[in-house]
């Protein structure tokens, strides 16, 4: 722990999962996003309702053209200007991090993957229901269509444009 005036905190959240000491995947970089199909066999204990959390997003971005010259295209929702994605988060001495949890791509998004976007009136369920078993599914917010904005700014480094 750190001192910070009157006060003590822990280092800062960072986004990817600090990896349990001695786990298989100990030696592999730390997740930043983890497919929901995945949480059972990557760490069950995430699924607990005090290891979730919602991240907060206005928008999400995903590459879109061909590889090499890829573009950044942003997604979100004209009605909901502030919207959450499902997420866990860890604790290990110091360490503490935090994952989104992705789903399949849905119309429009062309991308294989998606945040799991959680509707407002399901928050608390996300947040405190107990999950019971793999087949257990996250959702898409399908009451709400998103928006697409595609843009000329390179994704990453893609800069052959």
């Amino acid at each position: 722990m750190r001192e910070y005036g009157m006060g003590r905190f822990c280092d800062p959240m960072r986004w990817g999962l600090p990896h349990v000491p001695g786990s298989p995947q100990a030696n592999e970089p730390r997740p930043t996003a983890i497919w929901q199909r995945d949480l059972w066999r990557y760490d069950p204990a995430l699924l607990g309702p005090a290891q979730r959390c919602l991240i907060i997003l206005d928008s999400f971005t995903h590459a879109d053209g061909p590889k090499g010259a890829r573009t950044r295209t942003s997604y979100g929702y004209d009605d909901m200007p502030i919207f959450a994605w499902a997420g866990v988060w860890r604790q290990i001495g110091r360490h503490r991090g935090f994952a989104g949890i992705l789903v399949s791509g849905a119309d429009p998004v062309e991308a294989r993957a998606m945040p799991a976007i959680v509707p407002p009136d399901h928050y608390s369920t996300w947040l405190q229901a107990e999950v019971g078993m793999p087949g257990w599914n996250l959702w898409r917010d399908e009451g709400r269509t998103l928006y697409r904005e595609a843009t000329e700014q390179p994704w990453g480094r893609d800069r052959s444009r």
